[in-house]
């Protein structure tokens, strides 16, 4: 006999636990297709990038600069290598990247880390100039996944050589 209730107790308690898994697997359902293909992830998904460099002047001028050329990237005192660097360029729209080096076709797009960015900036017939921007997106809507959108937008001064 107590070999049998022995089995009626291990059994009750295997059901419970079977129960309670089926019970939390249907709990967790939705309302869209969407959120049903992403069951099991909360995905964080950036619209755009962080940073939209509208534009670039000369500081004395006003001349307009179509190209510029990014070097001693640091996002919030941290340095970008070439790996990361490669990822901003892969990721971003009219940029390219050459080692720790980032090429800019005006207007371009790069990053997601909002936070301090800095780097310097030169230009054919410019001198190097340090950038300093503070960039953050403008709009997050929470939740699962969790959407980031309306990037910061800068227009960049440059000196010219020889002024």
């Amino acid at each position: 006999m107590e070999k049998r209730a022995g089995t009626t107790i291990k059994f009750a308690t295997r059901t419970c636990v079977v129960l309670a898994v089926v019970n939390l697997l249907t709990a967790c359902g939705s309302d869209s297709d969407y959120e049903e293909e992403m069951a099991g992830t909360c995905d964080i998904v950036f619209r755009e990038p962080v940073i939209h460099l509208d534009a670039a002047y000369g500081q004395q001028s006003g001349a307009v600069i179509g190209d510029i050329v990014m070097t001693d990237l640091t996002v919030n005192d941290r340095a970008l290598n070439e790996f990361n660097v490669g990822f901003l360029a892969d990721d971003g729209v009219n940029v390219s990247a050459e080692g720790n080096t980032l090429y800019c076709t005006l207007p371009c797009q790069f990053g997601v880390e909002e936070g301090i960015w800095t780097f310097t900036v030169t230009a054919d017939g410019y001198l190097p100039t340090g950038q300093n921007l503070e960039a953050a997106y403008g709009s997050f809507d929470g939740g699962c996944p969790a959407y980031y959108d309306e990037g910061s937008h800068f227009e960049l001064r440059l000196n010219e050589e020889g002024l």
